[in-house]
């Protein structure tokens, strides 16, 4: 399985733009083979803030150039895709927590 992130914005400790999809191994994106009804490409917004000395990392995803059925196939999916960025994302705030120390 391979992926494509296409960065858009980049400000350094604020804030994160890209669009991100499935891909082939030649970085052409592709529909997901277990969700096709998926729009191709994911607008991600990844925000930064400082919080007493941690951060608070916000994470925003919207369907990116979708038709309706795509745009209502992504929202039925939203409960799963948090649930598969929960396990990794509290993975790396352990780990961060871990070298901070």
């Amino acid at each position: 399985m391979w992926g494509k992130f296409v960065y858009h914005e980049i400000v350094p400790s604020a804030r994160l733009v890209c669009v991100s999809s499935f891909s082939d191994e030649t970085g052409c994106s592709t529909h997901n083979s277990h969700a096709s009804e998926r729009p191709l490409e994911i607008l991600n917004i990844w925000t930064f803030q400082d919080h007493g000395g941690r951060t608070i990392l916000t994470g925003r995803g919207v369907p990116h150039v979708a038709t309706e059925a795509q745009r209502i196939a992504f929202a039925a999916g939203r409960k799963a895709l948090r649930r598969g960025l929960d396990g990794p994302l509290n993975r790396l705030a352990d780990y961060l927590g871990s070298i901070a120390r």
